[in-house]
């Protein structure tokens, strides 16, 4: 199989091209794996790290330091978005947890309550209601704090922050 048919060398480097955007270095350890025809990233990252920039924050990660990688930004500028990716993914985490106990089915568009009744470990089952908002604000100046290194110049990326950050649902 070929690159344009989709093959395993194809897939591979995709994920390697991904990975390396990520900028590893920063994040754990990485492996690319292969399952049922499909490219799948484990980390190998301490538990914390691992859990910031999973879910939201990895793919929003990737897209956005392709994105600086494009731009040729330097070194320490692809680590300032590395260091907003990770913050706004956690954010993004944090407030789904908090969103999921605090407002209603028809609110969310989703089944509100389901992590608590799956007795998941989420941010406001394990340190309360009112810390995971400190830890979500927290979270969202870093976030923000991150991209003074563009002096102004990352007003796309501070909006969809913005937004992400703010939601109700």
């Amino acid at each position: 199989m070929g690159a344009d048919d989709g093959g395993v060398e194809f897939q591979l480097a995709l994920g390697n091209m991904a990975l390396g955007a990520l900028g590893i270095g920063d994040l754990g350890q990485i492996h690319v794996v292969f399952a049922g025809g499909e490219v799948d990233v484990v980390m190998a990252a301490s538990a914390s790290r691992a859990i910031g920039i999973g879910h939201p924050g990895i793919g929003l990660c990737c897209a956005v330091r392709l994105g600086g990688m494009s731009a040729n930004c330097s070194a320490s500028q692809l680590k300032a978005l590395t260091q907003f990716c990770y913050n706004v993914g956690l954010a993004f985490q944090v407030i789904d947890d908090i969103l999921d106990v605090t407002q209603t089915t028809e609110k969310l568009g989703k089944t509100a309550g389901k992590d608590t009744k799956a007795r998941k470990a989420t941010y406001p089952a394990i340190v309360g209601l009112a810390k995971s908002r400190r830890i979500a604000q927290t979270l969202t100046e870093r976030a923000f704090n991150s991209l003074k290194v563009f002096k102004g110049q990352a007003k796309a990326l501070e909006a969809m922050a913005e937004f992400l950050l703010k939601r109700d649902r």
